[in-house]
Protein backbone atom coordinates (compact mmCIF):
# COMPACT_ATOMS: atom_id res chain seq x y z
CA UNK A 1 0.00 0.00 0.00
CA UNK A 2 1.33 3.43 -0.92
CA UNK A 3 1.76 6.09 1.76
CA UNK A 4 -0.76 8.40 0.06
CA UNK A 5 -3.41 5.67 -0.05
CA UNK A 6 -2.81 4.76 3.59
CA UNK A 7 -3.03 8.43 4.60
CA UNK A 8 -6.29 8.99 2.71
CA UNK A 9 -8.06 5.65 3.14
CA UNK A 10 -7.08 4.77 6.70
CA UNK A 11 -5.74 7.72 8.71
CA UNK A 12 -7.98 10.18 6.85
CA UNK A 13 -11.10 8.20 7.79
CA UNK A 14 -10.46 8.08 11.54
CA UNK A 15 -12.37 7.49 13.73
CA UNK A 16 -13.44 4.10 12.37
CA UNK A 17 -16.80 3.04 13.79
CA UNK A 18 -18.52 -0.34 14.10
CA UNK A 19 -15.38 -2.37 13.51
CA UNK A 20 -15.18 -6.15 13.17
CA UNK A 21 -12.06 -8.36 12.95
CA UNK A 22 -12.41 -8.39 9.17
CA UNK A 23 -12.77 -4.62 8.76
CA UNK A 24 -9.85 -4.04 11.13
CA UNK A 25 -7.68 -6.25 8.93
CA UNK A 26 -8.91 -4.43 5.83
CA UNK A 27 -7.88 -1.06 7.25
CA UNK A 28 -4.87 -2.03 9.35
CA UNK A 29 -3.13 -4.47 7.07
CA UNK A 30 -0.12 -4.91 9.31
CA UNK A 31 -2.29 -6.86 11.78
CA UNK A 32 -3.19 -10.52 11.44
CA UNK A 33 -6.50 -12.17 12.36
CA UNK A 34 -5.44 -13.02 15.92
CA UNK A 35 -4.26 -9.46 16.57
CA UNK A 36 -7.52 -8.03 15.18
CA UNK A 37 -9.49 -10.34 17.48
CA UNK A 38 -7.36 -9.20 20.42
CA UNK A 39 -8.39 -5.59 19.72
CA UNK A 40 -12.05 -6.47 19.31
CA UNK A 41 -12.21 -8.22 22.67
CA UNK A 42 -10.33 -5.55 24.60
CA UNK A 43 -12.31 -2.98 26.53
CA UNK A 44 -9.88 -0.20 25.68
CA UNK A 45 -6.45 -0.74 24.15
CA UNK A 46 -3.84 1.73 22.89
CA UNK A 47 -1.68 0.30 20.11
CA UNK A 48 0.87 1.30 17.47
CA UNK A 49 0.15 2.27 13.87
CA UNK A 50 2.67 2.96 11.06
CA UNK A 51 4.51 6.30 10.94
CA UNK A 52 3.83 8.53 7.95
CA UNK A 53 7.06 10.53 7.90
CA UNK A 54 9.51 9.94 10.77
CA UNK A 55 11.21 6.57 11.18
CA UNK A 56 11.40 5.08 14.68
CA UNK A 57 8.19 6.83 15.66
CA UNK A 58 4.66 5.47 15.50
CA UNK A 59 1.13 6.78 15.57
CA UNK A 60 -0.95 5.68 18.56
CA UNK A 61 -4.49 4.48 17.98
CA UNK A 62 -6.99 3.42 20.60
CA UNK A 63 -9.60 0.70 20.19
CA UNK A 64 -12.62 1.22 22.44
CA UNK A 65 -15.49 -1.14 23.02
CA UNK A 66 -18.77 0.24 24.34
CA UNK A 67 -22.52 -0.21 23.92
CA UNK A 68 -24.75 1.74 21.57
CA UNK A 69 -28.24 2.93 22.53
CA UNK A 70 -29.61 -0.55 21.82
CA UNK A 71 -27.01 -2.07 24.17
CA UNK A 72 -25.25 -3.69 21.21
CA UNK A 73 -21.43 -3.93 21.49
CA UNK A 74 -19.73 -1.33 19.30
CA UNK A 75 -16.01 -1.08 18.50
CA UNK A 76 -14.41 2.22 17.51
CA UNK A 77 -10.81 2.94 16.52
CA UNK A 78 -9.58 6.53 16.88
CA UNK A 79 -6.34 8.48 16.92
CA UNK A 80 -4.55 9.39 20.15
CA UNK A 81 -1.07 10.85 19.45
CA UNK A 82 2.41 9.69 18.37
CA UNK A 83 5.46 8.41 20.22
CA UNK A 84 9.08 7.46 19.64
CA UNK A 85 10.42 3.94 19.90
CA UNK A 86 13.41 5.06 22.00
CA UNK A 87 11.28 6.31 24.89
CA UNK A 88 10.77 3.88 27.81
CA UNK A 89 7.09 4.89 27.95
CA UNK A 90 6.53 3.48 24.46
CA UNK A 91 7.17 -0.11 25.53
CA UNK A 92 3.60 -0.58 26.70
CA UNK A 93 2.09 -0.35 23.21
CA UNK A 94 1.36 -3.45 21.16
CA UNK A 95 2.29 -4.00 17.50
CA UNK A 96 5.18 -1.48 17.36
CA UNK A 97 7.41 -3.80 15.33
CA UNK A 98 4.59 -4.70 12.94
CA UNK A 99 3.69 -1.04 12.41
CA UNK A 100 7.29 0.06 11.76
CA UNK A 101 7.99 -2.83 9.40
CA UNK A 102 4.81 -2.11 7.43
CA UNK A 103 5.85 1.53 6.93
CA UNK A 104 9.42 0.61 6.00
CA UNK A 105 8.26 -2.02 3.50
CA UNK A 106 5.69 0.22 1.82
CA UNK A 107 7.04 3.80 1.97
CA UNK A 108 10.44 3.45 3.55
CA UNK A 109 11.95 5.62 0.81
CA UNK A 110 10.16 8.71 2.21
CA UNK A 111 10.75 8.10 5.92
CA UNK A 112 13.22 10.50 7.51
CA UNK A 113 15.42 9.74 10.55
CA UNK A 114 14.34 10.92 13.97
CA UNK A 115 17.35 13.26 14.00
CA UNK A 116 16.03 15.05 10.89
CA UNK A 117 16.04 18.85 11.22
CA UNK A 118 16.02 20.76 14.49
CA UNK A 119 13.61 23.18 16.13
CA UNK A 120 10.02 23.53 14.93
CA UNK A 121 7.75 26.56 14.54
CA UNK A 122 3.95 26.26 14.52
CA UNK A 123 2.57 29.17 12.49
CA UNK A 124 -1.14 29.82 13.05
CA UNK A 125 -2.40 31.55 9.91
CA UNK A 126 -5.36 33.70 10.96
CA UNK A 127 -7.81 36.03 9.26
CA UNK A 128 -8.52 39.25 11.21
CA UNK A 129 -11.16 40.26 8.67
CA UNK A 130 -13.40 37.36 9.74
CA UNK A 131 -13.88 37.30 13.49
CA UNK A 132 -15.26 34.46 15.59
CA UNK A 133 -16.20 35.67 19.06
CA UNK A 134 -14.26 38.83 18.28
CA UNK A 135 -11.08 36.88 17.48
CA UNK A 136 -9.45 36.19 14.09
CA UNK A 137 -10.57 33.04 12.34
CA UNK A 138 -7.94 30.31 12.06
CA UNK A 139 -7.40 29.33 8.41
CA UNK A 140 -4.58 26.79 8.66
CA UNK A 141 -1.47 25.89 10.67
CA UNK A 142 1.98 25.54 9.15
CA UNK A 143 4.37 23.22 10.98
CA UNK A 144 7.88 24.29 9.97
CA UNK A 145 11.04 22.34 10.80
CA UNK A 146 14.34 24.25 10.72
CA UNK A 147 17.95 23.14 10.65
CA UNK A 148 18.44 25.35 13.71
CA UNK A 149 18.62 24.87 17.45
CA UNK A 150 15.63 26.17 19.41
CA UNK A 151 17.61 29.03 21.02
CA UNK A 152 18.75 30.30 17.61
CA UNK A 153 15.18 30.19 16.34
CA UNK A 154 13.90 32.06 19.38
CA UNK A 155 16.41 34.86 18.82
CA UNK A 156 15.76 35.28 15.08
CA UNK A 157 13.17 38.15 15.28
CA UNK A 158 15.70 40.36 17.11
CA UNK A 159 18.75 39.20 15.17
CA UNK A 160 18.48 41.61 12.24
CA UNK A 161 18.71 38.68 9.83
CA UNK A 162 16.42 38.54 6.78
CA UNK A 163 13.50 36.20 6.18
CA UNK A 164 15.54 34.87 3.25
CA UNK A 165 18.18 33.72 5.77
CA UNK A 166 15.44 31.94 7.71
CA UNK A 167 13.98 30.46 4.53
CA UNK A 168 17.33 28.89 3.67
CA UNK A 169 17.23 27.01 6.97
CA UNK A 170 13.79 25.46 6.52
CA UNK A 171 14.10 21.70 6.32
CA UNK A 172 10.42 20.79 5.98
CA UNK A 173 6.95 22.35 6.01
CA UNK A 174 3.68 20.49 6.50
CA UNK A 175 0.05 21.22 7.32
CA UNK A 176 -0.59 17.54 8.12
CA UNK A 177 -1.50 17.17 11.79
CA UNK A 178 -0.41 13.51 11.81
CA UNK A 179 3.05 14.38 10.49
CA UNK A 180 3.18 17.08 13.18
CA UNK A 181 2.54 14.48 15.88
CA UNK A 182 5.60 12.54 14.69
CA UNK A 183 7.84 15.57 14.19
CA UNK A 184 7.22 16.96 17.66
CA UNK A 185 8.22 13.70 19.38
CA UNK A 186 11.87 14.77 19.67
CA UNK A 187 11.74 18.49 18.82
CA UNK A 188 11.39 21.69 20.78
CA UNK A 189 8.85 24.00 19.19
CA UNK A 190 7.36 27.46 19.58
CA UNK A 191 4.16 28.97 18.21
CA UNK A 192 3.30 32.23 16.49
CA UNK A 193 0.34 33.79 14.65
CA UNK A 194 0.48 35.55 11.30
CA UNK A 195 -2.05 37.41 9.17
CA UNK A 196 -3.39 35.69 6.06
CA UNK A 197 -3.80 39.08 4.36
CA UNK A 198 -0.35 40.64 4.70
CA UNK A 199 1.78 37.96 6.34
CA UNK A 200 2.58 40.16 9.33
CA UNK A 201 2.99 38.74 12.82
CA UNK A 202 -0.21 39.52 14.72
CA UNK A 203 -0.22 41.63 17.85
CA UNK A 204 -2.39 40.61 20.79
CA UNK A 205 -5.31 42.76 19.62
CA UNK A 206 -4.54 43.93 16.07
CA UNK A 207 -2.77 43.29 12.80
CA UNK A 208 -0.02 45.93 12.39
CA UNK A 209 0.09 45.43 8.63
CA UNK A 210 -3.63 45.67 7.89
CA UNK A 211 -4.58 47.98 10.77
CA UNK A 212 -7.45 45.69 11.80
CA UNK A 213 -8.36 45.56 15.50
CA UNK A 214 -9.87 42.54 17.24
CA UNK A 215 -10.58 41.14 20.68
CA UNK A 216 -7.37 40.38 22.65
CA UNK A 217 -5.80 37.19 21.37
CA UNK A 218 -5.68 33.87 23.22
CA UNK A 219 -1.91 34.19 23.47
CA UNK A 220 0.58 36.97 22.90
CA UNK A 221 3.13 36.63 20.13
CA UNK A 222 6.59 36.81 21.66
CA UNK A 223 8.13 35.51 18.40
CA UNK A 224 7.45 38.15 15.75
CA UNK A 225 8.47 37.78 12.12
CA UNK A 226 6.60 37.99 8.79
CA UNK A 227 5.85 34.92 6.71
CA UNK A 228 8.76 33.78 4.57
CA UNK A 229 8.55 32.93 0.86
CA UNK A 230 8.53 29.17 1.52
CA UNK A 231 5.79 29.53 4.13
CA UNK A 232 3.65 31.45 1.65
CA UNK A 233 4.33 28.83 -1.01
CA UNK A 234 3.10 26.17 1.40
CA UNK A 235 -0.17 28.08 1.72
CA UNK A 236 -0.34 28.35 -2.09
CA UNK A 237 -0.14 24.58 -2.30
CA UNK A 238 -2.94 24.10 0.22
CA UNK A 239 -5.46 26.59 -1.12
CA UNK A 240 -6.71 27.66 -4.54
CA UNK A 241 -4.39 30.19 -6.16
CA UNK A 242 -5.34 33.01 -8.51
CA UNK A 243 -3.08 33.69 -11.46
CA UNK A 244 -1.21 36.55 -9.83
CA UNK A 245 2.55 36.44 -9.11
CA UNK A 246 2.31 38.02 -5.65
CA UNK A 247 -1.07 36.88 -4.40
CA UNK A 248 -2.51 33.90 -2.60
CA UNK A 249 -6.29 33.67 -2.83
CA UNK A 250 -8.58 31.92 -0.36
CA UNK A 251 -12.07 32.92 -1.40
CA UNK A 252 -12.25 36.61 -0.55
CA UNK A 253 -9.08 36.35 1.49
CA UNK A 254 -5.69 37.27 0.08
CA UNK A 255 -2.12 36.98 1.23
CA UNK A 256 0.40 39.28 -0.40
CA UNK A 257 3.98 38.15 -0.60
CA UNK A 258 5.67 41.02 1.20
CA UNK A 259 8.81 39.17 2.24
CA UNK A 260 12.20 40.65 1.39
Amino acid sequence: MERKLYRENVVGLLPLHNQTPQTIQNYLRYLNKEQALELIHSYSEYFAAPPLLVDNTFQILVCRRDLDHGRTPRVTIQHHRAAGTTFPSSRGYNFINEALQFARNNWGNVLVPNSFGGAMLDVYIENPEYLLGGKPRLETILHVVFSLEIETLKKFPDSGLSTEWLDNRIAYITTDIYEWYELRVTRHYIATTNCIHCGSSLNRDNCPGCGIDFYPHRFHNSWKAPLTAKMIEAIREQFAVENHPNRISLGKVSVFQNVK
